[in-house]
């Protein structure tokens, strides 16, 4: 151990790729996909399909709010080590640009979780958080929109900060 966190920096960089890569949804349908490949029913209705996708979506939801977030948090937490810190962090952001907008929420939801939890010592990640933060909260999906217009919110308050003018350039 570095004396920092409970593991070293090969451990930390080993877990740290399929840890973030929860985050993708695309993971989470294929898996769901296999299992529907294998069963008897392999012709559906569209309307069932539909509503079985909708029922995906919101247990990919809850499992990122619930298990996924809580994971990397505690993670950061106990690692305190702001190299480790800002290796996960633009792990985390390059899901801001995933094509699922429920992927882009639930990144949203993460940075604000890391700022709120972590401590003001993360704070030093915000000017690398606001390119990702500008463009949600330009994107193409309002519920994305308003998400991002919150957390904007919120690191201003964590920050201290007035970021309306950094998050227009």
């Amino acid at each position: 151990s570095d004396g920092k966190g409970y593991m070293d920096k090969s451990q930390f960089d080993q877990i740290l790729t399929p840890l973030i890569g929860q985050l993708d949804v695309n993971r989470f349908l294929s898996a769901e996909n296999e299992l529907e490949n294998g069963s008897p029913k392999k012709k559906r209705k569209a309307k069932k399909a539909e509503s079985e996708n909708d029922v995906i979506l919101e247990s990919y939801g809850r499992y990122v709010s619930e298990d996924v977030t809580d994971t990397i948090v505690k993670l950061a937490v106990t690692q305190n080590d702001s190299a480790n810190w800002q290796t996960l962090h633009h792990e985390i952001l390059k899901f801001a640009s995933h094509d699922s907008p429920h992927v882009r929420s639930s990144t949203l939801n993460l940075v604000r979780s890391m700022f709120e939890q972590v401590g003001e010592e993360y704070i030093v990640l915000l000017a690398d958080t606001l390119p990702a933060l500008a463009e949600l909260l330009e994107d193409e999906n309002e519920e994305v929109r308003l998400l991002a217009n919150k957390i904007a919110v919120k690191l201003e308050q964590l920050s201290g900060e007035d970021l309306k003018q950094l998050l227009r350039s």
